[in-house]
């Protein structure tokens, strides 16, 4: 044990930490008796209005990143909801790759059906809608989704992604 112990560097040791007091800090909040999932006081949706998973209304939930929406696949699949993070990489005219940033480089691919998106890499953005875990020639068959051989390989293996209905771009990198 002291020998790995010797191995392993500050900075990976720092992050071992980090990751088992958020872990425990996040298992802690059901106990609590605190929501999962919120609604920002300036989305205009009333927190009071989340029942069970599901917003009343048809309205979506507020996710707070990618890390928890794929955290909680299950729990989301199939649901409308809005999640907030940057522009990774700009796949096509109708879909890139968002991540949260934040401890884990956790990452989802956004595909937006109708429409040409207009986001760049680094732009931040608040994107919402539906969740699919699904395989990826689910949905390449399903919305016609063509790509270069390339990028097909890069992303075949993905399993849940984000079929969006509507894309904010909240800071644009300059």
């Amino acid at each position: 044990m002291s020998k790995l112990f010797c191995k392993l560097s500050i900075s990976t040791m720092t992050k071992m930490a980090i990751a088992a007091m958020v872990s425990a800090a996040l298992m802690s909040l059901p106990a609590m008796g605190v929501a999962q999932t919120t609604a920002s006081p300036s989305s205009g949706v009333d927190p009071s209005s989340q029942m069970g998973g599901q917003q009343a209304g048809g309205q979506s939930q507020t996710v707070e990143d990618v890390e928890e929406l794929l955290d909680n696949i299950e729990r989301y699949d199939g649901q409308k909801v809005t999640v907030s993070g940057e522009v990774e990489e700009r796949i096509d005219k109708r879909s890139f790759i968002l991540e949260s940033g934040g401890l884990f480089n956790d990452e989802i691919v956004v595909v937006m059906p109708k429409g040409n998106l207009n986001v760049q890499e680094d732009d931040e953005v608040a994107v919402t809608g539906k969740v699919r875990a699904v395989k990826f020639v689910d949905i390449e068959r399903e919305y016609n989704w063509v790509l270069n051989e390339e990028i097909k390989s890069e992303i075949e293996d993905v399993e849940a992604f984000l079929i969006a209905d509507h894309v904010e771009i909240t800071k644009q990198d300059d």
